[in-house]
């Protein structure tokens, strides 16, 4: 199975200069987490029509993740019904862990996303008071597609990372990880 594809790190070209430490200082420290942010405000515009340009209609909406130093995040999925997102990495250094053999509780929460003007519903995963587990692969890098359907963590060491992750809107082309690697 392929959990990522590293894409070329030209992409940040199209990431506006924004102080990504201020957007995630509502995220507690020692914790992983995002803040949504208008598309238009991360994303030069002819960042938006090169991706329009490959068939990706990008949510009005993204997120930047955050991990602090020296952690692990929860083993988590992001949702359920989506399978991918561009991942671009904005500053600090960190590994995405796929994994797998989880001993532990697994917790399912609805959620919702909205991206236009409509409503969508999400399964955001996580599991708790885990045991043991097996990592199946590792990325590393500065741009890639990335499956969020599998059980992931992100790990930092002595620096935050700090995350663009650009998703496109539910039910548009691509629909599986599969297609969206072969755009690029």
């Amino acid at each position: 199975m392929e959990y990522y594809k590293s894409l070329s790190t030209d992409l940040k070209r199209f990431v506006k200069p924004v102080d990504h430490v201020e957007l995630t200082s509502s995220i507690p420290m020692k914790k992983h987490g995002w803040v949504n942010v208008p598309l238009t405000s991360i994303l030069t515009n002819e960042g938006i029509l090169f991706f329009k340009s490959k068939g990706l209609l990008l949510n009005n909406t993204q997120q930047i993740f955050k991990c602090d130093s020296n952690m692990s995040s929860q083993i988590h999925i992001d949702d359920l019904l989506t399978h991918f997102g561009y991942n671009i990495v904005l500053d600090g250094y960190g590994e995405m862990q796929w994994i797998s053999e989880i001993e532990g509780d697994r917790i399912e929460e609805p959620t919702t996303n909205i991206s236009k003007s409509a409503v969508f519903p999400s399964r955001w995963v996580k599991w708790d008071n885990v045991k043991t587990y097996k990592i199946d692969e590792v990325w590393t890098g500065e741009a890639a597609l990335v499956r969020i359907d599998i059980p992931h963590r992100i790990v930092t060491k002595d620096v935050a990372r700090y995350v663009l992750a650009l998703r496109t809107l539910k039910g548009s082309f691509p629909r599986t990880f599969e297609e969206a690697a072969q755009i690029f």
